[in-house]
């Protein structure tokens, strides 16, 4: 019968909102409430309600699929304080152990988040079998949705904000990600230009250390002693030091976004609205 669509549909709604909200209240600007909120969750809804009538396999793949990128994006924020954008993409496996262990470092948090995920996903596959009335029509609808934002995306930068459900976020980066690998036209940016200044002005030299964590430095505690210049430093008054968390996982877009305080220098225009939320 029908009401077990519906019935799939409500949970499958709560699963993708609700936690948004509920982890909100831990994270500040994690999910902003707005004037979008009603009509997310609404178009949450009719998205999983359609998901509802897919046949039996791809209704659960589809689900778990969006349930996977609402906690993954909840993982990247637990660790970035930042929400996932397109290019992070280009470097989920070529800066793997970073990511191991950036994930071993918020590994409460991530056994928190797998355990709610197994959960929930045991829950849709019961209810998911329970579902009698499915159609292969919904199932071509799903994947043109898709290929549709796929595409979508080479014409138009979507816009990764915390007024939107983590899945959305993802769905949008993701799709761009895809949609930029097929896309012939690329941005170019004009090459930097180094002018003499007056005389007059201090220079400032900044010196990166390459790949550099304060995890294995034992000025914050590594027990190690690699830092020996740097600890004598410690009781002079000038000498300031603090852990941070990097702008970006690879050193292309932390060195980038170090000095532009922006992600994605082709989003300026986005930066620049007024019902931009905009947070570094």
């Amino acid at each position: 019968m029908i009401q077990q669509n519906i019935k799939y549909s409500i949970f499958l709604t709560l699963s993708l909102t609700v936690i948004d909200i509920v982890i909100s209240t831990i994270f500040n600007n994690f999910y902003i409430y707005s004037k979008y909120t009603l009509n997310q969750v609404i178009a949450t809804f009719i998205l999983s309600l359609i998901i509802s009538f897919t046949t039996k396999r791809f209704r659960y793949i589809f689900s778990i699929f969006l349930l996977l990128l609402n906690i993954s994006e909840i993982i990247f924020f637990s660790f970035f304080r930042a929400k996932v954008e397109p290019y992070h993409f280009e470097v989920l496996f070529s800066e793997i152990e970073d990511i191991l262990n950036s994930l071993y470092s918020i590994m409460p948090a991530v056994s928190i988040l797998v355990l709610i995920f197994i959960v929930i996903s045991y829950i849709l596959f019961k209810l998911s079998k329970t579902i009698n009335y499915e159609h292969l029509s919904a199932n071509i609808l799903i994947t043109t949705i898709v290929i549709s934002l796929i595409i979508y995306s080479n014409f138009r930068v979507f816009h990764i904000s915390s007024l939107n459900f983590s899945y959305i976020n993802m769905l949008y980066s993701l799709t761009s990600f895809i949609g930029n690998r097929f896309k012939i036209e690329r941005v170019e940016f004009k090459p930097y230009i180094v002018k003499r200044v007056d005389k007059g002005i201090d220079n400032v030299i900044l010196i990166v250390g390459e790949s550099l964590s304060s995890k294995r430095m034992q000025l914050f505690g590594y027990k190690t002693n690699n830092t020996p210049n740097l600890n004598r430093l410690k009781s002079y008054s000038n000498f300031y030091f603090e852990e941070i968390l990097s702008g970006g996982v690879n050193t292309p877009v932390s060195i980038v976004t170090l000095f532009t305080q922006k992600r994605e220098p082709q989003n300026i225009d986005i930066l620049k609205r007024a019902d931009t939320n905009l947070y570094i």
